[in-house]
């Protein structure tokens, strides 16, 4: 299947087609990074790149449910969910690509359970529920709505993000194929106040957990 990519005007207007600004999306993106900024060279190693995730993630939500949207933990994965309950969006860290126009970005790190079942979810919304049900699928409530990620990357003092739909999931758990990419222009973050070390998990590992 073909990406769809939007960037500059057609990126706008898309947005605005989810009921989406770019500014709610900016100005998340910059908190995350500014709580990131606060982390010195003491803190144990990673620490920078899951703080800046976190508040990340955190303020995209709180700025979202300041314009009806509402939350949830699905699977432990942290769903921020549209007004009409036909989409979500989950927060996450991309690899170098995210957010420009001709790669092929992926998720930073292999997903869980979590995510493939929201992945899942995306190709079945193509299915009408009597169709579903001949294939034997019967979804948990709630679970059928698309799921975008905000993917964000950080190169030097320079952000790239992008809104993107996923298509499927690699045998090693990254989200590699997307339906549709809509992209930001760059973030200019401005010189860092401590040197960071993003060798550590930006996100959390989702790890199966079997009932005994």
């Amino acid at each position: 299947m073909r990406t769809l990519i939007h960037t500059d005007e057609g990126a706008i207007s898309r947005l605005e087609q989810l009921g989406l600004e770019d500014g709610w999306i900016r100005r998340a993106l910059l908190r995350g990074n500014a709580e990131c900024r606060t982390v010195s060279p003491l803190a144990p190693k990673g620490f920078a790149g899951v703080t800046r995730w976190g508040r990340s993630a955190e303020y995209f939500r709180e700025e979202m449910c300041s314009h009806e949207w509402i939350t949830d933990d699905f699977q432990n994965v942290a769903r921020t969910i549209s007004p009409d309950g036909t989409f979500c969006i989950v927060v996450t860290t991309g690899s170098k690509g995210t957010g420009v126009e001709g790669s092929h970005p992926t998720t930073k790190y292999p997903k869980g359970s979590g995510t493939a079942a929201c992945v899942e979810s995306n190709y079945m919304i193509d299915f009408a529920p009597e169709d579903l049900r001949k294939m034997g699928i019967s979804p948990a409530a709630g679970q059928v709505i698309a799921t975008w990620l905000l993917l964000f990357n950080v190169e030097g003092d320079v952000m790239f993000a992008e809104l993107s739909l996923p298509d499927s999931m690699s045998d090693g758990g990254h989200i590699a194929t997307w339906r549709e990419r809509i992209i930001f222009p760059p973030i200019d973050l401005g010189p860092t106040v401590f040197p960071e070390d993003d060798t550590g998990p930006s996100d959390p590992v989702e790890v199966p957990v079997t009932r005994r």
